[in-house]
């Protein structure tokens, strides 16, 4: 395995450890979610917009960008009723 392929998983490890200990830690978990989404939105969508006016999105690919969406919404709010839950 190349040594960067290493790196990038082992940082996209830490990561996800961190943000997920962070909203377990928070006294509100969907609002540390939405937030962490909204940092991401922010931060990416100046290369990521560009990049879609230019080269645009395949018609066929549509439902799956929609179907990525609603199970990421779906899952971002599961993981924060879980965390909700009574122990």
């Amino acid at each position: 395995m190349p040594t960067i392929a290493l790196v990038l998983v082992l940082a996209a490890a830490v990561l996800h450890a961190t943000w997920n200990a962070l909203t377990k830690q928070a006294h509100h978990q969907l609002c540390v979610l939405w937030s962490a989404v909204t940092l991401a939105t922010v931060l990416f969508a100046p290369a990521a917009v560009p990049m879609l006016v230019r080269e645009g999105v395949a018609p066929a690919a549509w439902p799956y960008v929609i179907a990525t969406i609603a199970l990421h919404a779906v899952s971002f709010y599961a993981l924060g009723r879980a965390w909700l839950a009574p122990r």
